[in-house]
């Protein structure tokens, strides 16, 4: 069976291309949500930080006023 060379390679090129449009799709989903999850726990990171640094400043003055009473 003889194959026309030019319908072989135009259909592998197509084939080719769609499959690295497919990569590169996947990928780009993949780094945005790697970047959605980065963010979140930034933001989680800074509330508990946040909240520490205020639990922290509220019971040291708690305890201020104990020692000053």
């Amino acid at each position: 069976m003889v194959l026309n060379a030019n319908k072989t390679s135009a259909k592998t090129d197509i084939d080719i291309l769609l499959f690295c449009i497919s990569k590169l799709y996947f990928g780009l989903v993949i780094l945005k949500l790697n970047a959605i999850v980065s963010y979140k726990l930034f933001f989680l990171n800074v509330w508990a930080v946040g909240h520490a640094e205020f639990y922290k400043k509220k019971y040291s003055l708690y305890e201020n006023i104990y020692y000053v009473n």
